[in-house]
């Protein structure tokens, strides 16, 4: 018999492939318990929710191991793939780091609910609409995209900061498609059912059962047993293909398709670490090519003079790649010398001199807003900026001039 493991057991055992539950001589209350052994629910969890005693549960599911009706990894199988969290290097809040120890403290804290649902991460309702995801990635991204740390000493935060981003991008493309947020929210039902069962609304009573009906229950159980098992084997033949697919696509450079696939792949197999391990690079990668896509047809327009359907496009391409200074500036200027909207070109222009500090085009740009605003001690320090990182810029020392 094997070794009983400590409570946090996180081992997760699954029906032995040559097993046929419904040809065992089992009780109701061990058919529930079985009923449970589901390949994703971890072995703690089951000594909780299996509808016996802790100790009877543990020495059940020990029995079942050492004859082959369950099974788990071994250790050499746990190593083939990584975990979907990789473990993280200790973070403590230091304010010799390039970032304030506010933010530090914001990272610890949001790295904390990383096993939260995905609607829980973006911080959005299960109801919400594709502009309400769209809208709370694009701010969480602003806080969490590792680009915005770009040449900044992070020390361990860095690590936590690239975890963080790939979980909001993984819950935001899974609950954008419709199709893959299909399948999270059958996820979950199956997860309240499970709670709801564990705190006793959906167990077993056999102490009360009528000696008649413990046949029937028994075969009743082991049928939705064989029935759960023969659905958990074809999601995950499903989610093997779409991810191969997925990889093949994105060896070929066809990075739409390869995220796509990548992305079925995990909503069919959400417990398969490499799934999720593949994702934020291929998806990353498919974010660049649409960016780059984007950025196009804005410089067309932009060159045909067409700057309101530039501002469009560019606007379409910052979602893609939010940290790029110089799209940023584009619909700063444009915001500017289109729309009139001086609150927006003053926080897009102000990004974008945070992202290249010693960019005088920037800085002049920067400068010409405030002096619409009606800000002119900003102005000038703006146009000053300019001047000092390029005394050659002749409309920057015409902007002083008439400040004067």
């Amino acid at each position: 018999m094997g070794e009983a493991k400590p409570e946090g057991d996180e081992r997760v055992p699954r029906l032995a492939a040559d097993c046929d539950p419904t040809r065992l001589q089992i009780t109701p209350a061990e058919g529930y318990l079985l009923s449970r052994v589901d390949g994703s629910t971890p072995w703690a969890l089951l000594r909780e929710i299996g509808g016996m005693p802790p100790a009877e549960v543990e020495r059940k599911l020990e029995e079942w191991l050492r004859i082959g009706v369950i099974e788990v990894d071994s250790d050499e199988e746990e190593k083939e793939e990584p975990p979907a969290v990789q473990a993280l290097p200790e973070a403590k809040v230091d304010a010799h780091l390039d970032i304030s120890v506010e933010v530090q403290r914001e990272i610890l804290s949001f790295g904390k609910k990383l096993s939260a649902s995905y609607y829980d991460i973006l911080g959005v309702p299960r109801d919400a609409g594709n502009p309400a995801i769209k809208k709370a990635y694009f701010a969480l991204s602003k806080k969490f995209h590792p680009d915005r740390y770009f040449r900044r000493n992070l020390g361990p935060f860095m690590a936590h900061v690239e975890t963080i981003f790939k979980k909001i991008l993984e819950a935001y493309e899974l609950l954008s498609d419709p199709t893959t947020r299909a399948e999270v929210e059958k996820s979950l039902r199956t997860a309240g059912s499970s709670a709801a069962e564990a705190n006793g609304g959906g167990a077993e009573k056999p102490a009360t059962d009528k000696p008649a009906r413990k046949p029937r229950r028994i075969a009743a159980s082991m049928s939705l047993l064989a029935q759960h098992k023969r659905q958990l084997t074809e999601r995950k033949r499903k989610a093997k293909n779409f991810f191969e697919s997925g990889m093949a696509a994105f060896r070929g450079e066809r990075w739409l398709e390869a995220a796509r696939g990548v992305r079925l792949a995990i909503a069919y197999d959400p417990r398969n670490d490499a799934f999720r391990e593949s994702f934020a690079k291929v998806q990353r990668r498919a974010y660049e090519e649409q960016a780059k896509a984007l950025t196009r047809k804005a410089d067309e327009c932009w060159d045909m003079h067409d700057f309101e359907e530039a501002g469009k496009y560019y606007e379409e391409a910052l979602h893609y790649r939010p940290f790029d200074a110089e799209i940023t500036m584009r619909v700063a200027r444009i915001a500017h010398q289109v729309h009139d909207d001086l609150r927006k070109a003053k926080e897009l222009a102000a990004s974008a001199c945070e992202l290249e500090p010693r960019n005088a085009g920037f800085r002049l740009s920067l400068g010409k807003i405030f002096k619409a605003a009606g800000l002119k001690n900003n102005a000038r320090r703006e146009l000053e900026t300019a001047m000092r990182l390029d005394p050659g810029l002749t409309e920057a020392k015409m902007e002083l001039k008439s400040l004067r």
